[in-house]
């Protein structure tokens, strides 16, 4: 019995081990209307150049939109799960939904972001989320003002904390103006500890194509990464996420940052030479829409990979077949 004991606290290690090692960023996309794309949650291992399927985002139990998947992720590796919203329809309108996820797969509503308007609440479609892991603060970022008359009020745009008991949304600094356009159009949102700073990926066609940062002490931005010199020239800019210093850039497509996930140094100002394989198909997976998806990346260095789970499954099954062996 006690080499039983010894050979599956060894395979528990061993599997612990490589997932801690090899873990770093999972990925996900939304799959827009006529598109075939998968909406499930990538482990990507930058060891490898190689990324592998966690889970379809259908088990979750997530209800399913008109273009379903996660719009956005973030991790909370210290208690082992991680963040995504997903878009829901609400009575005749698009609200973005905030899930918790567990590293076992297992999911539920965290809460549904607001804003509050003199005639009542409005919900909100969003376009990025971030948890900040210092501080425990959940950010997310929503691109247009728009005017709610039924509710007589503007609903603001820009970056947010949200209050995760109640849903209400507070605006931080970095918010456009209480109508019109919003002049930061922002495709995806990420924190990073390391650095201490949240991430935007700014996508508005004739703004700065760009990753900036923004100080939750303070409130500074400060330019990042150029994303022009990248080659993009128009509102396909990636999707990202950050971790450990680095930055990671998702290419959405075959075709899109010649179809690698990128990392980038945040502490160097430059590429490490890491990238991975983008899992999704050609531009043409989207029929006749030239829309490319919304999605997220998360870090998360201790969600188990899926070799993991399956080492843990074979060294449990062994220690099955030797336990009947022994009686």
């Amino acid at each position: 019995m006690r080499i039983q004991i010894r050979f599956l606290v060894t395979v528990a290690a061993l599997a612990t081990l490589a997932g801690q090692v090899q873990a770093q960023f999972i990925s996900a996309i939304n799959r827009p209307a006529l598109s075939a794309y998968n909406t499930g949650v990538f482990f990507n291992d930058f060891g490898t150049g190689t990324s592998s399927l966690l889970g379809s985002f259908e088990s979750l139990g997530i209800p399913l939109a008109g273009a379903p998947g996660f719009r956005g992720l973030a991790g909370d590796d210290a208690n082992g799960r991680y963040f995504g919203i997903s878009d829901q329809q609400v009575a005749g309108t698009t609200a973005t939904n905030l899930y918790r996820v567990n590293y076992d797969g297992s999911a539920s509503l965290l809460t549904q972001p607001y804003q509050a308007l003199p005639g009542g609440n409005a919900l909100m479609q969003l376009n990025g989320v971030a948890y900040d892991t210092t501080r425990g603060d959940m950010y997310v970022f929503r691109n247009q003002a728009q005017n709610v008359a039924a509710l007589g009020g503007w609903i603001q745009g820009g970056l947010f904390r949200v209050n995760l008991s109640t849903g209400l949304m507070s605006a931080t600094t970095l918010v456009g103006p209480p109508q019109g356009t919003n002049p930061i159009n922002v495709r995806s949102i990420a924190y990073d500890a390391v650095t201490d700073r949240i991430y935007l990926a700014q996508s508005r066609v004739g703004t700065p194509l760009e990753v900036f940062s923004w100080d939750p002490m303070t409130g500074a931005t400060a330019s990042v990464l150029n994303l022009t010199t990248l080659g993009f020239t128009d509102s396909r800019a990636p999707i990202i996420g950050a971790g450990g210093g680095n930055l990671v850039l998702l290419s959405q497509a075959e075709g899109h940052l010649g179809g690698f996930h990128r990392k980038f140094n945040l502490l160097t100002g430059s590429f490490t030479g890491d990238t991975v394989a983008t899992p999704y198909g050609p531009y043409s997976f989207f029929a006749t829409s030239p829309v490319i998806p919304a999605g997220g990346v998360a870090y998360v260095p201790s969600i188990p990979e899926p070799t993991t789970w399956l080492l843990l499954a074979m060294g449990l099954g062994v220690l099955g077949w030797r336990t009947r062996l022994g009686k």
